[in-house]
């Protein structure tokens, strides 16, 4: 017999001890991640691209005179 020490900090041994812990899954916080890391990637529209540039064209040629 030995004199081992065990915390019971894992999920089963929580379950075994009948402590009810938060242990879902996960899956809506990883379909938010995903939709945010998607509409990141898409960039801007094609009518904010063309705002963007009418408006650096216009700061550009303001600035020349």
């Amino acid at each position: 017999v030995s004199g081992k020490r065990d915390d019971l900090r894992g999920l089963k041994e929580n379950v075994i001890v009948g402590r009810l812990i938060p242990a879902g899954t996960g899956f809506a916080y990883h379909q938010e991640r995903q939709a945010k890391r998607a509409e990141a990637q898409e960039g801007p529209s094609a009518e904010q691209a063309t705002d963007n540039l009418a408006a650096l064209l216009n700061a550009g040629f303001s600035s020349d005179e």
